[in-house]
């Protein structure tokens, strides 16, 4: 299960940190572990590795649940799909989950300046004074040799979404 955070270019990157905690404690909330990333660009990206039992349209419909709940608490927030009606607001995609979706995968470099890097992130450095830009092409690799690749265990954890079903 993945969610998008995509700022409206009027937000600041304080704005996603805060949705992205907000995010976080529903995801806790439910007992579910999550990994955090910076998109490359001006959002974040969170993870939340599943057991395989799940099929892309139940991990869908459960987040869809947890995008609709952000949404309902926070008025920065909107799932609105098109651009053009989301306003100001940071777009919750919950909608990138199945096969053919596409979304900038871990240490995945993006075409802009300064070479901006997909980086993941310890919840402990998910806060508003974060540059998503200091992860480019030059920094990540001594980042990695320091803190080891912080999506590995991504790999292996398997979350239960029984609970979180239970609302469907």
């Amino acid at each position: 299960m993945v969610f998008d955070l995509d700022p409206h270019e009027s937000q600041s990157f304080e704005t996603v940190v805060e949705v992205a905690w907000l995010v976080k404690e529903a995801l806790d909330s439910f007992g579910l572990t999550s990994y955090p990333k910076t998109s490359g660009r001006s959002g974040l990206h969170i993870y939340v590795p599943l057991k395989p039992q799940y099929s892309y349209d139940t991990a869908r419909q459960c987040a869809i649940v947890l995008a609709r709940f952000i949404e309902k608490i926070d008025c920065r927030v909107t799932l609105e799909r098109s651009i053009e009606r989301r306003g100001q607001a940071l777009y919750l995609d919950c909608w990138q989950i199945g096969k053919g979706k596409t979304l900038a995968s871990i240490y995945s470099p993006r075409p802009l300046p300064g070479a901006p890097v997909s980086t993941p992130l310890a919840w402990s450095e998910v806060k508003s004074n974060v540059d998503p830009q200091a992860f480019n092409l030059t920094s990540v690799v001594d980042r990695v040799k320091q803190k080891g690749d912080l999506f590995a265990s991504l790999l292996t954890e398997e979350n239960d979404l029984t609970a979180l079903l239970e609302l469907l």
